[in-house]
């Protein structure tokens, strides 16, 4: 009896931990250490022993890939509810109607690398080159004309980013390790070269959303990298300034939408959310759709602000503050994004809807899915992933920050 009586004891036991691992939410960039995981558990036992706590949002590194895709894919199903919901479309190419500018340039940029045209800088035409060259049968089109274009990595670099992807593929690693020994390391090779950084990239598992940002009904997601701007180093130091001033009047005193400390003074641009490779893609596309839809939201919001001062400055203006705040949102165009299964890169979007079918205004999202950049298991995948970085630096630098200064700064 006493021997039945412990077999029944442990198998009690261990249906309690499977069903504590099933209420982790699974939709949540993980956290890279144990102590966190561990503190999920313990939160989830404690709201299971008084159900009017609520545990706060957390990230596991335990995975049920079948019932994950299911989980985000109802909940996208809602997400197009709403004023401010999120319509998914599918990129069919640069020439599709409707398309935005933003959107189109990024789709041609990866056109041409699909046809190695401009994948490696015109400073990588060097003998070092010839190895990969030769490797994959490529001509001298493969270097960029503009010297702002094209891979920079070098020979050196790209195999040590090569093998370490090799071995997290080899070993399945989680989402975490694949951050710390690919996706940084490419990431830093392309944004932390020598002189002033303008543009720069952070990882941000632990930013939140702020709630007065969050798009109804959408739950609280994160990404792992973003891309943002330094305003201290713009040439013109008057930016830095205004940029501070401007914080003091917004939530949380972050400039975006984001309560992240680190980040407050830096506005967000490009988002980059991974899973590991055979990992649920559906839970990638709901963290970045919520995420870009609430940087949408509080590009509407600084622009309200603004657009009583703009208006009144100009006397031969007549437009609405809500024309005005669509003019200034069409311009922009869209938000990039990047989401990456594994090895596997690929390019999302997301643009504003301004009027909706029926010809009323609208406040939704709408999310372009996907187009493939680049794979991390080959020398000439890396440098076309690392080309479409830097076109992703350069519109961030050349297009969304003139577009911040103008319309929110100004």
């Amino acid at each position: 009896m006493l021997q039945r009586a412990n077999k029944v004891s442990a198998l009690l036991a261990s249906n309690k931990k499977r069903r504590v691992e099933a209420t982790l939410d699974e939709d949540q960039t993980p956290r890279a250490t144990l102590i966190n995981r561990i503190a999920a558990l313990e939160r989830d036992q404690a709201a299971q022993l008084s159900p009017s706590r609520s545990p706060s949002p957390t990230k596991s590194s335990t995975r049920s890939t079948a019932s994950d895709a299911s989980s985000s894919r109802r909940k996208f199903f809602l997400l197009d509810l709403g004023n401010e919901g999120i319509v998914k479309r599918q990129l069919t190419g640069p020439r599709a109607l409707h398309l935005p500018r933003a959107i189109k340039d990024a789709l041609l940029r990866i056109q041409r690398l699909e046809r190695y045209r401009g994948v490696l800088s015109a400073e990588n035409n060097t003998p070092n080159m010839e190895a990969l060259l030769d490797e994959f049968d490529l001509d001298q089109a493969v270097f960029a004309e503009a010297s702002d274009e094209g891979s920079r990595l070098t020979p050196e670099s790209v195999d040590d980013i090569g093998s370490n992807a090799q071995r997290c593929f080899e070993m399945d690693h989680d989402e975490p390790v694949w951050n710390a020994e690919v996706h940084n390391p490419l990431l830093n090779k392309v944004f932390r070269t020598r002189g002033a950084r303008l543009v720069d990239f952070s990882l941000c598992t632990t930013a939140q959303i702020i709630k007065e940002y969050l798009p109804r009904p959408a739950p609280d997601k994160r990404i792992d990298f973003c891309l943002y701007i330094d305003p201290r180093q713009d040439p013109d130091p008057s930016y830095s300034i205004k940029a501070e001033s401007l914080r003091e009047d917004l939530p949380q005193k972050s400039i975006n939408h984001t309560s992240y400390g680190a980040l407050h003074s830096y506005p967000m641009t490009v988002s980059v959310e991974t899973e590991r490779s055979g990992n649920n893609f559906d839970s990638a596309v709901l963290q970045i759709a919520v995420w870009q839809a609430a940087h949408w939201k509080m590009l509407r919001s600084l622009l309200h602000k603004a657009a009583p001062t703009v208006l009144a400055v100009s006397l031969d203006d007549t437009r609405s503050e809500a024309q005005y705040v669509s003019d200034a949102l069409r311009e922009l165009g869209a938000l990039h994004g990047i989401i990456i299964q594994g090895h596997e890169w690929y390019y999302a979007a997301t643009s504003p809807e301004l009027t909706s079918p029926d010809g009323t205004p609208s406040l939704r999202t709408i999310l372009w899915l996907h187009q493939p950049i680049g794979r991390t298991n080959s020398g000439l995948g890396i440098h076309k992933i690392a080309a479409f970085l830097e076109f992703m630096k350069g519109w961030t630098a050349s297009i969304y920050w003139p577009w911040f200064k103008k319309h929110v700064l100004n």
